[in-house]
């Protein structure tokens, strides 16, 4: 799960001062609150999901509508004190939007409502209908989001808020006041057992003492409704040590929120029994994801993915609106961008839209990801930076879009997504990982097996785009891309016309970075060519050395040509760099972690010398070797380019070899060249 950072979005801090500033709409200005709400306008446009952002606005919103003289309602106000009889249409329409793209967890939105309809509808001399619909309103705010929030601190307040209307009621006979008593009964006893939340036992309470001086008038009785409240009442407290206990942790900075959240969702699951005549256990499932989802909404992609797959898959929101609105929050999310162009596949088909929507959403994922850098530096900075996060996360970003593209356009789309890959490191002067070369290739031989030369030319345009400023970063480009042309059972032609295409990039760097012509003489200066990039060559060409070996019996190439190559392409190498490479291939020391490549007879510190046994030693022959080849033999330690590495007694061994490697193969002459 990727975490994303909150400190990159400006839109973020921009949310929170409007908020901040908003909080008093009575400190604001009339001539600016406009301004305000137009501000307010764009950005619930944009993050319509935001809970404290519609709180903001419809308190102000309405403030407005009260106090502002160009509003028709406000001069109603100073005229009757009131709102007016009925509900401004265009804020009803506000409220109906939020309250649908909030739920389950919308109540505080709720709350401006009620406390708006409370203000603007006179229920006193309304009469009995009127009250009721207010009745109705508080207990379908109940039902919908307040029963579903056990973290609410004050449902005794909201329930006597709604006790207190039935003060409005107007009892005319004996048996008014039966019916009165009765409504209030059976809504006081449907919040008591309609779910658990902190205030239970003060509401009981109430309803008890409540009760008993309006006794003989209720179709339940106390006795009837107390086992529900007890079992409501337990679950509470089971739920409220669980919590409690959950917080403490998170406190200690033992867990995250996304742990609290998870443990909540599976406790709720585990208690599902519990809910399955209240018939709430979904609900309040969904109140869960939306909490979590409300305070990160702008940090977490999994907060995302949870709120789409649990209200997409009930058909209560548009799987696409979430998808596109999650971009608008998270706009440098890679792995919500891949679920949204899934999902408008699914929905539309490999249609040409589709393909152009997918498309252009990871282009502005590309985009928007770029922004994350300081624009005084710039891609630049990151570049050939391969363990850098932000190179990281671009380069996944490309293999991933052609991924894409390569199934929604075949070769054709891989192709363009490559091209624009290029494209991209030659304008922005950067180098991202080069494994998208190898990516590629792998998509064109799926799709086509015999496009192993279409493979070796994108491999070759990779050599030149790596090896343009840095000799390093070309050797490691040549290593990982020959490995892979080797793994992938390439042809030899293929191969070796790819390791051709190497050297020849190689020798155009040594001579352009590294040789100095003299001017009088025309003789070259070597500068700068160091044991680093020496080795970074031989670390290059030895996958060919292996490979060359494999296709011959296990027979090395011919060891002449091959000094030769190396001796004339790369500048101060050694005949002891030259035999370690050589050597490398047949060391069993280097599969062993430390890797190191062992030249003498020595016995590494690591490494247990085994017991003496009582089997047969096997017993060699011994051979007179010829004299050229013995006399060779000594001569080769001592030659200028490198200190002796052997002993007399090495060397015989040594030589006993070679002489045995010699008859075997039908050599009958040896010559060395220094």
């Amino acid at each position: 799960m990727q975490k994303y950072q909150v400190s990159e979005l400006e839109v973020k801090s921009q949310i929170k001062q409007l908020v901040d500033v908003t909080i008093d709409p009575s400190t604001i200005p009339i001539t600016q609150q406009k301004e305000l709400l137009t501000k307010f306008d764009d950005l619930i446009e944009k993050y319509p999901l935001t809970l404290e952002l519609w709180q903001r606005y419809l308190n102000l919103y309405i403030y407005n509508l009260k106090h502002d003289p160009s509003n028709a309602s406000s001069k109603n106000h100073e005229d009757t004190g009131e709102f007016g009889n009925g509900i401004d249409e265009k804020l009803n329409e506000k409220f109906n939007k939020a309250i649908q793209l909030l739920k389950p967890n919308n109540f505080p939105v709720y709350e401006i409502l009620l406390d708006y309809q409370l203000k603007s509808n006179n229920y006193v001399t309304g009469g009995k209908q009127a009250l009721q619909s207010i009745i109705e309103q508080f207990v379908k705010i109940w039902d919908k989001a307040l029963s579903l929030d056990p973290l609410y601190q004050d449902h005794y307040s909201y329930i006597m808020k709604f006790i207190d209307l039935f003060q409005h009621w107007q009892v005319i006979n004996n048996d008014d006041l039966i019916i009165r008593n009765n409504t209030i009964r059976k809504h006081i006893i449907h919040f008591v057992s309609s779910t658990f939340y902190k205030d239970l036992e003060k509401v009981w309470k109430w309803f008890v003492n409540w009760d008993a001086n309006n006794a003989g008038s209720g179709e339940y009785k106390i006795n009837q409704v107390s086992p529900i409240y007890m079992k409501m009442r337990s679950k509470y407290l089971q739920f409220e040590i669980f919590y409690n206990n959950l917080k403490s942790q998170q406190q200690a900075g033992t867990i995250a929120l996304v742990d609290v959240i998870d443990a909540w969702m599976k406790w709720e699951h585990d208690h599902k029994e519990d809910y399955e005549s209240l018939k709430i256990y979904q609900s309040r499932i969904k109140f869960i994801i939306q909490h979590y989802f409300h305070l990160t909404q702008f940090q977490e992609e999994y907060a995302w993915d949870l709120l789409i797959h649990n209200t997409t898959n009930s058909g209560e929101f548009n799987q696409l609106y979430l998808y596109e609105k999650s971009l608008v929050y998270l706009p440098r999310s890679l792995n919500l961008t891949i679920r949204y162009c899934q999902a408008l596949e699914t929905k539309n088909g490999k249609q040409d839209s589709t393909i152009e929507a997918v498309e252009n959403a990871f282009k502005k994922l590309i985009e928007n990801t770029k922004k994350s850098i300081s624009t005084n530096e710039g891609l630049e900075s990151i570049s050939g930076k391969f363990d850098h996060p932000l190179n990281l996360q671009l380069s996944m970003i490309f293999k991933k879009m052609m991924q894409e593209n390569n199934r929604t356009r075949g070769l054709k789309g891989l192709r363009l997504v490559f091209r624009y890959f290029r494209d991209f490191l030659k304008s922005e002067n950067c180098l991202l990982n080069s494994e998208i070369f190898i990516d590629n290739c792998i998509h064109e031989l799926n799709a086509d097996g015999t496009n192993m030369p279409i493979c070796v030319k994108i491999l070759a345009m990779g050599l030149k785009i790596y090896g343009k400023d840095d000799l390093i970063l070309l050797n490691n480009y040549m290593e990982r891309t020959l490995k892979f042309a080797i793994s992938s059972r390439f042809t030899r032609e293929h191969i070796k016309s790819y390791f051709e295409s190497y050297k020849q990039v190689l020798q155009a760097i040594i001579k352009e970075k590294y040789l100095q012509v003299n001017i009088t003489d025309g003789t070259n200066t070597v500068s700068n060519f160091n044991q680093e990039l020496i080795n970074s060559v031989l670390k290059a060409y030895k996958p060919w050395i292996e490979y060359e070996s494999s296709v011959n019996m296990g027979k090395y190439p011919n060891v002449e040509i091959i000094y030769h190559e190396l001796y004339k392409q790369v500048p101060n190498i050694t005949t002891k760099d030259i035999w370690n490479l050589f050597a490398s291939q047949n060391d069993a020391f280097l599969l062993m972690d430390d890797n190191k490549i062992v030249v003498n007879n020595s016995i590494p510190e690591n490494i247990s010398i085994p017991e003496p046994s009582n089997q047969v030693q096997p017993v060699y022959e011994q051979v007179e070797l010829p004299p050229e080849l013995f006399e060779v033999l000594f001569n080769l330690p001592k030659a200028s380019t490198f200190e002796p590495l052997f002993t007399e007694d090495q060397l015989k061994t040594l030589a006993s070899d070679l002489f045995n490697i010699m008859r075997d193969t039908n050599v009958e002459s040896f010559t060395y060249k220094p």
